[in-house]
């Protein structure tokens, strides 16, 4: 399997990768209780990231097929120069709780941030070989964080990530993890 930079040209194909790997995650759940409304913020979402990126700090790696995508971002010390993604509109009070708690907990920086990892066609591979090709290109020394549904975290867990933060609201719980390298 190729990992490759998205290119312009397939921006499309790389936001639907997207949308379709999270249309049934445990988090799209608990922020979009309804499912239409699930189906259009995921849209709406994840088009904006993919087509309105700035390549200077996100960077996107997908497969050959474009069927996986991994969106990645550094983050430094200067919150200034932290990307800017798009908003989540209409999403249920407890969710913008939840991400405030995220956004609280954060671990410190300096740190490569796997901000998404999907994968149109589950069980393919497809996830585990944007990870490991991300590790891949990080820094020598660099620490590599995400956060993830706590059901996620032995996914993540076989490459190294540990659990460094829970958070929970409403009965849904969400874990910080990082890599050390």
């Amino acid at each position: 399997m190729h990992i490759q930079p998205l290119s312009q040209e397939d921006e499309d194909a790389a936001a639907h990768s997207l949308i379709v790997a999270f249309s049934d995650e445990p988090i799209g759940s608990f922020i979009y209780p309804d499912a239409s409304a699930r189906e259009a913020g995921d849209k709406k979402f994840f088009t904006d990231l993919i087509k309105n990126r700035d390549p200077l700090k996100i960077k996107v790696d997908v497969t050959d097929d474009i069927g996986a995508v991994a969106v990645w971002e550094h983050k430094s010390t200067d919150l200034t120069e932290d990307a800017a993604y798009p908003s989540i509109e209409g999403i249920k009070p407890e969710a913008e709780q939840l991400f405030a708690l995220v956004d609280k907990n954060e671990p410190p920086r300096p740190f490569l941030y796997l901000a998404f990892v999907g994968a149109a066609a589950k069980g393919t591979g497809a996830g585990s070989a944007l990870i490991c090709h991300g590790l891949e290109q990080a820094k020598p020394g660099e620490r590599v964080a995400l956060f993830t549904s706590i059901g996620s975290v032995p996914f993540y867990e076989r490459f190294g990530f540990k659990v460094t933060t829970t958070m929970e609201v409403q009965g849904f719980s969400l874990a910080w993890m990082i890599k050390h390298e």
